[in-house]
């Protein structure tokens, strides 16, 4: 999840109550075969018998990760620490920063 969260930071994760979906944008943590993985959530592509499908990415990867079901949901990360400090995790879909930027530098030239 790097440059938003860095090595040897602690994050707080947070079960969601039964039910509840994440929103996309947040920071998600799923099982994936036996590791825990720790992506934003980009979009909620489908809901097939009572469970949602899930897309995820890395906020410096290029790719999206495979489809993912909401049973291997285990929480959503609300906070890091960063030595003494506490942040909270943003809430925003990956690439749209990036777009917002081009944007604004694009504007300022003309």
């Amino acid at each position: 999840m790097y440059p938003t969260i860095m090595p040897g930071d602690r994050v707080i994760v947070k079960p969601l109550p039964k039910g509840e979906l994440p929103k996309p944008g947040t920071v998600v943590v799923y099982l994936e075969n036996t590791r825990l993985v720790m992506h934003r959530l980009v979009k909620i592509t489908c809901i097939e018998s009572d469970k949602a499908v899930f897309i995820s990415r890395g906020d410096s990867l290029k790719d999206y990760d495979r489809p993912w079901h909401q049973d291997q949901l285990t929480g959503i990360a609300v906070m890091y620490k960063r030595g003494v400090k506490e942040h909270s995790i943003p809430t925003f879909l990956p690439g749209l920063l990036t777009q917002l930027a081009g944007v604004d530098y694009l504007l300022k030239k003309v």
